[in-house]
């Protein structure tokens, strides 16, 4: 009885990982762009390939930052240029203002240069950026896995029962 119950118990923990590795993450880290109202910020009144919005890495990240556009026009893309990036490292984008990445472009060296769009930040709007990395799943994943051994070990193996 002992070893089916310890069967029983992983089984569950090997289909807790495949499910864990099963749904789709992004790629560490990501870069979050989204709306947002006043707050200590950054303005800036221009936006191109040649004068992109800069973002400061320190270590591959940088901490949630506020930007306020006060250009004339509507910026429908955003090229954004991470500063002082880790080398061949790859980001993903987030946002709830531009649909997401449209591609990349070559901001000189240490640096990565995203493009945002498309979508519509007009004059005076408020957003934050950040570049943060969520934490591995793997860690999760092993900590469930050794509270499970735990427990099948204080459960099924104790002298006392009577399995």
């Amino acid at each position: 009885m002992k070893k089916i119950h310890g069967l029983i118990v992983g089984l569950g923990i090997v289909l807790a990982a495949s499910a864990t590795f099963a749904s789709p993450a992004p790629v560490d880290p990501s870069v979050i762009i989204n709306k947002t109202g006043p707050g200590d910020l950054v303005t800036f009144s221009s936006n191109s390939v040649t004068d992109p919005l800069v973002i400061d890495l320190v270590n591959g990240l940088a901490p949630l930052q506020t930007f306020e556009y006060t250009g004339s026009g509507t910026l429908t893309v955003l090229y954004v240029a991470l500063d002082n990036a880790l080398p061949e490292e790859v980001f993903t984008c987030q946002s709830n203002i531009l649909t997401g990445c449209e591609g990349a472009f070559n901001a000189g060296q240490n640096n990565v240069g995203l493009i945002f769009g498309p979508g519509s930040l007009t004059s005076d709007e408020y957003f934050t950026a950040e570049v943060s990395a969520p934490e591995p799943r793997s860690w999760m994943l092993l900590l469930c896995s050794m509270l499970g051994l735990l427990f099948v070990g204080r459960f099924c193996w104790e002298p006392n029962r009577g399995y």
